[in-house]
């Protein structure tokens, strides 16, 4: 019986053993013989529960054939900010084709104003597109500002509009704005948002 227990001990062991080593084989079997069109949808639901632009950077940088998977899924190019550098603005904005984009705008200490300008003159190219946008951090109102410079005035599609400082009087066109967020002091009527 002692010597029944030792086997059985040590093939306990090499049991755990045998499953801890094939476990991540099992695991890439799995994902390899995965269909792309599946893949596709773990990738749209990976984006939907995260809430920036890193998970399609992150997925597309796995493998060859997760790169391949993820440029041909439009959803996930969708989020453009503008901590993202130029060249990555042009690479993810043809992508989502005519899906309806997110935007967020940060200034102060993440980007300068001649950043923000500047990605906010590549974005423009695509604001018809815009659906939400989020003017985030620092001095806000420089934000507004460089939008009105760069002509950001008309925004047809955007439904969702989210502040976080006190903002002037928008003289911009938005008729299909349904959904406005921010905290401190702001002087906007519904107004404002209609009467252009």
């Amino acid at each position: 019986m002692a010597a029944l227990k030792c086997i059985t001990a040590h093939l306990k062991r090499q049991i755990r053993y045998l499953e801890t080593r094939s476990a991540p084989l099992v695991l890439e079997h799995g994902i390899k013989t995965m269909p792309d069109e599946v893949l596709a949808h773990v990738f749209e639901a990976g984006h939907q529960i995260s809430e920036h632009s890193q998970f399609a950077l992150r997925v597309s940088h796995v493998s060859r054939r997760f790169r391949q998977v993820s440029f041909q899924t439009p959803l996930l190019w969708t989020r453009l900010s503008s901590r993202h550098p130029n060249n990555q603005i042009q690479a993810f904005t043809p992508r989502p084709g005519l899906l309806d984009l997110e935007v967020t705008l940060f200034h102060g200490s993440i980007n300068t104003k001649g950043e923000l300008r500047s990605r906010l003159q590549l974005m423009a190219l695509h604001s018809h597109r815009w659906s939400r946008l989020s003017l985030c951090a620092g001095q806000g109102q420089i934000g507004l500002e460089i939008m009105d410079e760069v002509g950001l005035t008309s925004l047809p599609r955007l439904r969702y509009l989210y502040q976080n400082y006190n903002a002037r009087r928008l003289k911009w066109d938005m008729p299909l704005l349904s959904q406005f967020y921010g905290f401190c002091m702001f002087h906007l009527t519904m107004l404002d948002f209609c009467h252009n």
